[in-house]
C-alpha cells in the first residue's frame, strides 16, 4: 500500500514538472517597469506583439529599486526599465545585466502639483502644508530632494515631507488630497489631469532618464533584445512621446546628491512605533471584538450571518484593498474625510492615527472570531442559573460569561495585538511611509530592502519573527487551558 501511494505521488510530481515551462523556453517575455512608465510600456507591448507573431509580453510595474531587488533575488525577468540609472547600475555591478545592453529609451520632467494656494511654486513651499515626494533612495524621491536643495527649502520643509514608495502611490496622495502638494513626474500629472503649479528647472536635478536593459539570466534573451530595440526605436519612441515622455538626454553620470539622498532607519524607533500603534488599536479592537463576538455567539436574529461575514471580511480581503477602501473613506476627499476636514479641520490620512485605524481594522476579525469561539464554549447553564437568582443579563455577562471565557479572550487579544504589530498593506495605503511618524517596523523592512540596507532589514525580520513565535506559543497555551477549563 505504501509503495502504491509513493508511486502515485511520483506520478503527480512528474506531471507537475512536465507542465512547468523549462528555464530555456520562452513562453512569455517578462518586462519589469517603473510605475510611472506602466501605461506607455503596456501600449508598446501591444504593438510589439502585433508585429511579432507568437510573442506574449507581460508587464510587471512597481518602484524601480524594489523591482531591482526582486531581480537580484532571482525573479524571472527578461527586461528591466527603471526610472533612473541607479537601479540598473546596481544590477550591472552584480553581473545580472551588461552595460552594453543598456538603452536609454525616454526622459521626463518634474513638476509641482496640488490645490493649495500657498504651494504655488517650489520657492514658496515653506508656506505649504504637507508635501508629497518619493521615498529617498527611489529615483523620484532622489530627484525631488535635489529640487528642494536647489530651491533652498529642504531643511525648512523636512518635517512636512510625506514619502511615497513609488510614483503611482504619490499620485494617489495628491489626487485624494492627502497632501497639499506633490513633486511628481510631468507624465503622471498629465495622466491624472492635475494642474501644474510649477515646473522644476532642468539644472535643479539630474536629467531624468528611463534606461532599459536586457537581463543576462532571462529566458527570452533574443526576444528581449528585440523588445528593447523596438522600445528605443522609431515605433517605441512614438508611443512614448504620445504618453508625454520626451527623448532621453545625455544622463550617463549620476550625481553625488542622488547617492547621498538615502536615509538611515531608526530600527528600534520603528519597532516602538509598531508597539505604540498596536496598543492604540487594541483600545478599540478588544471591547468591540468582545461585544460583537458575544452577540454573534448568543443571537439568532435575522442578519446575524451578514454581521458575521462583515466582521471577518478584512481577514480574507487583500490588505491593500482594505487600505484602498479606507483612504476612499478617510482621505480628505473621502466621504468621512470631507466631513472631518470641513467641520473639525481634522486630517486622518498619512498620520499616526491612520496607522492605528488601519491596524485596528485588520486586527478586529481575529478578536471577533476568538471571542465568538470563547463564548460558545461557555456552559449556558451557568448563565441560566445566574438569571434564576435575579441577575440582569449585563451582570451575568460581567460576573459569569466573561470570567469563563477569559482564556479564549486573552488568546484573541494577544493574537490581534500581534496582527496589529505586523500590519503592512492597509497601513501602507492609508498612513504612508513617513520616517519617525508612520514608518512602522513592517514598512521599515520595505524601506531597508529597497535601499539595499539588508543589515537593518535582517534585524527587523528577526525581531518580528521572534515576537511572532512567542505570541504563537502563548496563544496555543491559552487555548489549551481554555479547552481544559471547558
Amino acid at each position: 500500500m505504501r509503495m502504491i501511494g509513493f508511486s502515485r505521488l511520483m506520478v503527480v510530481l512528474m506531471v507537475l514538472a512536465a507542465a512547468m515551462p523549462a528555464r530555456g523556453d520562452c513562453d512569455a517575455l517578462i518586462v519589469s517597469v517603473a510605475s510611472s512608465l506602466t501605461d506607455a510600456v503596456a501600449d508598446v507591448a501591444v504593438q510589439f506583439e502585433a508585429e511579432h507573431s507568437g510573442v506574449t509580453v507581460q508587464v510587471n510595474a512597481g518602484g524601480s529599486n524594489l523591482l531591482a531587488r526582486q531581480i537580484e533575488a532571482g525573479a524571472s525577468v527578461d527586461v528591466f526599465v527603471a526610472a533612473g540609472r541607479g537601479p540598473v547600475d546596481w544590477l550591472i555591478q552584480r553581473g545580472i545585466a551588461a552595460a552594453d545592453d543598456v538603452v536609454d529609451v525616454a526622459g521626463n520632467r518634474l513638476v509641482l502639483v496640488g490645490r493649495g494656494d500657498n504651494c504655488a511654486s517650489f520657492a514658496h513651499l515653506t508656506d505649504c502644508g504637507r508635501i508629497g515626494i518619493g521615498q529617498p533612495g527611489v529615483p523620484i524621491g532622489d530627484y525631488a530632494l535635489q529640487v528642494l536643495d536647489h530651491a533652498g527649502v529642504r531643511d525648512a520643509v523636512a518635517d512636512r515631507l510625506v514619502h511615497a514608495a513609488n510614483a503611482r502611490q504619490l499620485l494617489t496622495y495628491v489626487e485624494t488630497r492627502a497632501v497639499d502638494a506633490g513633486i511628481v513626474y510631468a507624465t503622471d500629472a498629465r495622466l491624472a489631469g492635475l494642474d501644474v503649479l510649477d515646473a522644476a528647472p532642468k539644472e535643479s536635478h539630474d536629467a531624468i532618464v528611463y534606461p532599459a536593459v536586457v537581463l543576462s539570466d532571462g529566458a527570452c534573451h533574443e526576444v528581449a533584445h528585440a523588445f528593447v530595440a523596438f522600445l528605443g526605436g522609431e515605433h517605441g519612441r512614438a508611443i512614448l512621446n504620445g504618453h508625454g515622455f520626451p527623448p532621453a538626454g545625455d544622463t550617463r553620470e549620476t550625481s553625488t546628491a542622488v547617492r547621498s539622498a538615502r536615509t538611515s532607519i531608526d530600527l528600534w524607533g520603528a519597532m516602538w512605533l509598531s508597539v505604540e500603534v498596536a496598543l492604540g488599536a487594541m483600545v478599540f479592537v478588544v471591547p468591540i471584538g468582545v461585544v460583537v463576538g458575544y452577540w454573534l455567539s448568543r443571537t439568532s436574529m435575522p442578519g446575524r450571518e451578514f454581521v458575521d461575514a462583515l466582521a471577518v471580511l478584512p481577514l480574507v480581503l487583500p490588505p491593500t484593498a482594505t487600505g484602498y477602501v479606507l483612504i476612499l473613506l478617510l482621505g480628505r476627499e473621502g466621504w468621512v474625510g470631507q466631513w472631518l476636514d470641513g467641520w473639525f479641520g481634522v486630517q486622518v490620512a498619512l498620520t499616526l492615527p491612520a496607522a492605528g485605524i488601519a491596524s485596528a481594522v485588520m486586527a478586529l476579525p481575529l478578536m471577533v472570531v476568538s471571542a465568538k469561539a470563547a463564548f460558545a464554549r461557555v456552559d449556558r447553564r451557568f448563565e441560566w442559573t445566574s438569571a434564576t437568582f435575579g441577575a440582569t443579563r449585563w451582570r451575568t455577562f460581567w460576573r459569569v460569561s466573561l470570567p469563563l471565557a477569559r482564556d479564549g479572550l486573552l488568546a484573541g487579544a494577544v493574537l490581534s495585538f500581534a496582527r496589529a504589530i505586523g500590519e503592512f498593506g492597509a497601513t501602507f495605503m492609508l498612513a504612508g511611509m513617513i520616517p519617525g511618524r508612520t514608518m512602522t517596523a513592517p514598512l521599515a523592512i520595505l524601506h531597508a530592502f529597497t535601499n539595499h540596507d539588508d543589515a537593518s532589514a535582517k534585524v527587523l525580520v528577526l525581531a518580528l519573527s521572534g515576537f511572532s513565535f512567542a505570541v504563537i506559543l502563548l496563544v496555543v497555551r491559552l487555548q489549551r487551558r481554555a479547552q481544559t477549563d471547558g
